[in-house]
């Protein structure tokens, strides 16, 4: 009996089985799903600034891991922080002494518990109606192409809820849910209101670290840390196969959760890559603001989605 295949559906009320793991391993090298050129992402503009250089203007860079990802002390702790540095360690002790960030990260003892089980619930604290469209769009094609629920709320959710804020707060969030209960913060800062940017944001929410993070990322890429800005090269460095769970799935240059080879804030010479495929035809897709099929089945996979029937 052949496997069902992942497919978008713009019904809204459509009954889906999810793709076999197995059948979509042996379909490499795969090519993209047509799932988002049917809802192009409008809001992303050619020329827009990318995450850490948002974070870096923004003026917030400073205390966060990779760029973009808040983590805690508790998470430290929990010997879970092997792959961050002692002088990034440093940088975020700081910022959280003024209780700035206090959130808690994934992959750490309480995981799966870091999962959100019940879906997401959250609420808009946002003024531009640009950010808003685009986080909405964001979540609607991630629940769309997953078993989790995103519901909006109006007024305060009677259970744990992801609270979106914007101003000069950058784009930012933890990765996976707070181990407490309570609200959790996901940031849409000046120049991230973008469906790629919150697409993004919303992945590390999820669970997701950067795929450029990967442990067996050096199989892959080439970082060229001459080029990269001292402040940034422990950004860089990769994880341990304790903290990074791939589900055995192949590298994925086009994913979402990948930045780019190029960046303004974080190279000494602009007209240089911070990072290279080794196979050098996958270095322009380096980048990408668009959901990948990789990054739906590594979360399908994290949210035991696979087989499952649901509703949309």
């Amino acid at each position: 009996m052949e496997a069902p295949m992942l497919v978008l559906l713009l019904s809204a009320c459509v009954s889906a089985e999810l793709p076999n793991l197995t059948s979509l391993r042996e379909n490499e090298p795969f090519e993209k799903l047509e799932l988002h050129k049917r809802e192009a992402p409008d809001n992303v503009l050619p020329k827009e600034d990318s995450i850490e250089e948002v974070n870096a203007k923004s003026g917030v860079a400073d205390g966060l891991f990779q760029g973009d990802i808040v983590l805690t002390k508790l998470y430290c702790q929990n010997k879970a922080c092997t792959f961050v540095s002692r002088e990034q360690k440093e940088r975020i002790a700081a910022n959280m002494r003024g209780a700035r960030f206090r959130r808690q990260a994934f992959n750490d003892k309480g995981w799966p518990a870091r999962k959100w089980s019940n879906g997401i619930a959250y609420m808009l604290y946002l003024d531009d109606e640009k950010t808003k469209t685009a986080f909405q769009k964001a979540a609607k094609l991630w629940m769309e192409n997953t078993c989790i629920n995103f519901t909006e709320y109006k007024t305060k959710p009677p259970t744990d809820f992801l609270y979106v804020i914007g101003g000069d707060d950058g784009c930012k969030s933890n990765v996976g849910r707070n181990k407490d209960p309570g609200p959790q913060e996901l940031a849409l800062g000046q120049g991230c209101g973008t469906i790629g940017h919150a697409a993004h944001e919303i992945g590390h929410t999820l669970g997701l670290f950067h795929t450029h993070t990967r442990h067996d990322r050096d199989d892959f890429i080439k970082i060229n840390e001459k080029n990269i800005k001292p402040f940034w090269r422990d950004q860089f460095d990769v994880q341990t196969t304790e903290t990074n769970n791939n589900y055995d799935l192949t590298y994925d240059y086009g994913s979402i959760m990948h930045y780019a080879a190029e960046s303004d804030v974080v190279s000494v010479d602009r007209k240089q890559p911070v990072m290279e495929a080794i196979d050098g035809n996958y270095t322009e897709t380096l980048g990408s603001d668009i959901i990948s099929f990789y990054d739906l089945l590594i979360m399908n996979t994290l949210y035991d989605c696979i087989g499952k029937t649901y509703d949309m």
